[in-house]
């Protein structure tokens, strides 16, 4: 039944069909009224139809995104939005993602948490040389240290 290429509305009359049958024989009617929205918004537009049994026993929506979908797709690649700063706060949110299944996300935090730990070494030393240059009023060297900070802490 799904996933032969068939419309929606193909698939909903089947649906109908289905639920309409009556065990004792015969068929029994049931209508469903139609409500169809359409819009746009921050990531592109959409249009939401809804499909209601005469009595409300039944309710099916269906939201198709029309475009936009490049930006999405996009997303996949942006680096995650972080809760937490530092090795550890990964490591939450890393276990964090696993627990809710979020694999995409889990894979990110691995690799950054990776990248972290390889970087660890640099990044100490470096906040060492950030304490000297604030102390000695170094400001422009401090700058400089801040930006590579970031670098490597990604």
């Amino acid at each position: 039944m799904f996933g032969r290429g068939d419309s929606f509305d193909d698939l909903f009359n089947e649906l109908n069909n289905m639920f309409n049958s009556n065990p004792f024989g015969g068929r029994r009617s049931m209508k469903f009224d139609s409500n169809k929205k359409t819009g746009k918004d921050e990531n592109g537009e959409w249009t939401e139809e809804t499909f209601k049994s005469e009595d409300g026993s039944i309710i099916i929506t269906n939201f198709i995104r029309t475009s936009g979908m490049d930006r999405d797709m996009m997303n996949l690649f942006k680096e995650p939005k972080r809760k937490y700063s530092g090795a550890e706060g990964l490591k939450r949110e890393l276990q964090s993602a696993i627990e809710n299944e979020d694999y995409e996300l889990a894979i990110k935090l691995r690799d950054m948490i990776k990248q972290r730990e390889n970087n660890q070494e640099t990044i100490d030393k470096l906040e060492e040389e950030l304490k000297e240059v604030i102390q000695n009023q170094n400001f422009e060297r401090a700058i400089e240290i801040r930006e590579e900070l970031r670098k490597l802490k990604v």
